[in-house]
């Protein structure tokens, strides 16, 4: 199949469902033959109980088996980007009962390149605001990383919206590492794996209303930004520990950050 052939049958709304299909399927079929251990019991509980609003957060590489910890029934959405990766990534997550947001941070040295942030950014404002009960799972690094920094705009919801930031990582003994730039780990079947829930991350008092979600920057002084920048900071070193933590029990290297 020649490249020109591949790229086009990719954007083909019929391959989405059939690999959505199948990718879902497979992550239901590992979860059920691995031998899976939970740490972090009670702020996975407390995610999992759907009372209150959440921010999930998780490495881009380390997305694939959040999905199978939809336990309960509740309110609960995802970010993901508006490309073609995103379509597949929306029909996955529809198979576990997880809505999506479609959108994505803003390319600093392509701003011609609108990838719906700021939309994004408002809408799940607006859902987290006005869903009593509510979870969003995000990618602080996503779609492109860099792999492992987190972005301002995840510190920033959580701000504005009032609600708190719950670390998730996952490591497995046996699976797959893509040579991606997030270095996507796709667990196999019958492997021992862990599941670590991190304890929720407070934010500090709700910022004013001129931030900027693609920047993280306000109008407001200095000490304003830096508060947010220090939040972020405080997401992306528990993130990374959590990420380590599972990896260390799995005798496996946590990726450099990119």
């Amino acid at each position: 199949m020649s490249l020109g052939v591949f790229r086009r049958i990719r954007h083909w709304s019929a391959i989405h469902t059939l690999l959505a299909r199948l990718v879902a399927g497979y992550l239901r079929f590992v979860r059920r033959t691995g031998r899976w251990e939970i740490l972090g019991e009670t702020p996975r509980a407390q995610a999992m109980s759907y009372r209150g609003r959440l921010i999930l957060a998780c490495w881009h590489g380390r997305l694939a088996m959040l999905p199978t910890e939809r336990v309960a029934p509740g309110a609960i959405a995802a970010v993901i980007s508006r490309n073609a990766d995103g379509d597949v990534l929306s029909q996955i997550l529809e198979r576990f009962e997880i809505d999506t947001l479609r959108g994505s941070s803003e390319d600093p040295d392509k701003p011609w390149r609108r990838r719906g942030g700021r939309e994004v950014f408002n809408e799940a404002l607006a859902a987290l605001r006005n869903t009593a009960d509510l979870r969003i799972a995000v990618t602080p690094d996503g779609p492109r990383g860099p792999r492992m920094r987190c972005h301002p705009g995840v510190a920033l919801l959580s701000a504005r919206a009032g609600v708190p930031v719950v670390p998730f990582a996952f490591s497995a003994r046996w699976g797959w590492v893509l040579g991606s730039w997030d270095r996507f780990m796709l667990p196999l079947p019958f492997t021992r794996g862990v599941i670590c829930w991190g304890a929720p991350l407070h934010p500090p008092p709700p910022m004013g209303e001129g931030a900027n979600p693609a920047t993280g920057t306000t109008g407001a002084p200095d000490p304003a930004r830096e508060t947010l920048k220090t939040y972020a900071q405080r997401i992306e070193a528990a993130m990374n520990d959590l990420l380590a933590q599972a990896d260390a029990r799995m005798g496996r290297p946590s990726p450099p950050q990119g």
